[in-house]
Formats: C-alpha cells, structure tokens, sequence
C-alpha cells in the first residue's frame, strides 16, 4: 500500500469514527410504546439536536474554508496519521540512522505538496470539488433529516424518563441551550477534535498485531472456517463428501 492510500485510509478512519463513536449504546427494546407526553418532548429534543441543515453545514465545514478540516488534513505528511508505519519497515544499524538524519533533514512532503507533484491544477480542482460536494451532500441529505429526526426522537424517548426530558427540553429552548444543541452533533466532526483523533491513528495502528493474536489465541478453540476451493472458472465446488462414487456431484 502507498503512503498517499495509507494517508487517505487513516483520514477516512478518522472522519468515520466521531458518528460511530457518538452513537450511544444499543439499548434493551421497550416493553411498551412511549406516551404521547413523552414522545413530544422527545421530539422538542431531537428538533434541537438535529435542526435542518445540519448534514450540509457538517460536510461543507469539512470540505471548505481555510479552517476547514480537508484543507488541514492537506498540510499534513503521511507520518503525521501513520507515525512510522509511514516511512516503512525499520531498518537495523547504519541504515536505519541514516535514513533518520535523512528524514531529519529533509522531512517528507505533505500530502498537498504530494498532490501539486500529480497534478498542477490539483488546488483549483479541489476548491471547485468541494464546492460542489458540500452543495450536492446538502441537496441530498435535506430530505432524510426529517426522518432521522423521527428517529432521533424515538431513541430518546427510549433512553430518558418524563422527569429527565422535561428539564432538557426546556434548557434547549432558552438561547444558551439553543446554541449547543444546534452545534452539538457538528462538534464530533470539528477541525480540532477530528486532529486530534487523528493524532492517535499511529498509537493505535501499532496495537493492530498484538489485538489480532489475542483474537486468534481467543478463537482458537473454534473450527476453522471452511474453505470452498475455486473451480478452474471461478466457481466454488462441492466437497468430495457430496459427490457419488463416481466423482458427480450428488443432485
């Protein structure tokens, strides 16, 4: 894999993890539906967590603006997300101190400069790229927030009692409560919280082989998965077990 895929894997892991980590625990199904009291505050809530366009002004902070996090994202090298990883495997003794005063004094090119290395009109091609993807997501996504809303609503319902909605509902309709509720879903996605996930890919990637060696330690007792080998045509055959004396397929 290239430093440019191993960058653009690590930023899309970390656009990716704020809305899974945001999303709360799955929760016991109820026995019974919500009252219509609560389900309205319930509502109250979501409407102010999730007022519309919220999708749109989340992906066109991400992809727009000099504060942007697409725009910082492009004045990072590779060993900023990756650490290591991104100059490939150590090498031992003389080498290996070479190849650091190497790096020391030329550090490697960010991916913006990797990009202008490709393509001479690459910033001009961004800026009208994300333009237009920041319009489209907003274009795309109006008709689904109110659905997610619903939602939105019918998971709170689930999660909080009468007495705990009531008091939020009403501090999300006072103007302090207005402003964070209207930010709040945007914050997993801002520019100094996506940084500073990203800052942890590295610590993480190098913990990847010793998490896979427990999980084979801990599924060993298990039966390994069977394999179906491929036919000259690609197709998957049947074990020897189903076919006849006479090496037909049994029908």
């Amino acid at each position: 894999m290239s430093k440019l895929q191993l960058f653009a894997a690590a930023l899309a892991f970390c656009v990716a993890t704020p809305a899974a980590a945001a999303a709360p625990a799955p929760a016991s199904p109820a026995v019974t539906a919500p009252d219509p009291q609560k389900l309205a505050l319930a509502a109250r809530v979501a409407g102010a967590l999730w007022p519309d366009g919220t999708y749109g002004r989340m992906f066109q902070g991400m992809m727009s603006g000099d504060n942007g996090l697409f725009e910082t994202a492009l004045d990072m090298r590779p060993s900023d997300f990756l650490g290591a990883m991104a100059e490939g495997p150590p090498k031992g003794g003389k080498a290996n101190k070479k190849a650091a005063a190497n790096a020391k004094a030329k550090p490697s090119p960010t991916l913006r400069e990797m990009m202008r290395a490709q393509d001479p009109y690459f910033e001009e091609r961004m800026r009208i790229t994300a333009k237009v993807v920041g319009e489209e997501m907003t274009r795309l996504a109006a008709p689904l927030e109110p659905k997610l809303r619903v939602g939105l609503t019918k998971s709170i319902a689930r999660r909080f009692t009468t007495g705990e909605l009531g008091p939020i509902a009403d501090f999300f309709a006072t103007d302090p409560g207005k402003a964070y509720a209207g930010q709040s879903i945007s914050l997993f996605v801002d520019k100094d919280v996506m940084l500073a996930l990203m800052s942890s890919v590295p610590a993480m990637i190098k913990e990847v082989p010793g998490i896979m060696e427990k999980v084979k330690k801990a599924t060993a007792h298990l039966p390994k998965p069977k394999q179906e080998s491929a036919g000259e045509d690609g197709a998957p055959q049947p074990d020897k077990d189903s076919s006849d004396p006479t090496g037909n397929p049994s029908t």
